[in-house]
């Protein structure tokens, strides 16, 4: 169980359909200030060059992060992602998404 006043970081990995990279883009463009709007954040965009494991290769790797667990279930909640969640079902094949939160290592 995540702290819910800890920063939630989600990494996500996204196997798009083929073909359908600028949909998901367009997704994306449209997803993001909703994001923003309970504090989520996309820490970066990575487009993968190895995958070292038996993952298959992902097209694009997404680190996000919101405030706290609580404002990742109000972004999960917001009436207008059903608006352009067509868009995500038609260019995405496959997500994987790893979440947790930032911990002291030493």
């Amino acid at each position: 169980m995540v702290d819910r006043e800890q920063r939630l970081y989600l990494t996500v990995l996204l196997y798009l359909k083929a073909g359908q990279r600028d949909q998901f883009h367009e997704y994306e463009r449209l997803v993001k200030p909703v994001i923003e709007r309970y504090g989520g954040r996309f820490e970066h965009v990575l487009k993968p060059s190895q995958v070292m494991g038996s993952l298959p290769m992902p097209d694009e790797i997404h680190l996000l992060s919101f405030p706290s667990e609580e404002r990742f279930q109000q972004y999960r909640a917001d009436p207008n992602l059903p608006g352009i969640a067509h868009l995500r079902a038609e260019s995405v094949a496959e997500t994987i998404i790893i979440s947790g939160v930032a911990h002291q290592i030493f």
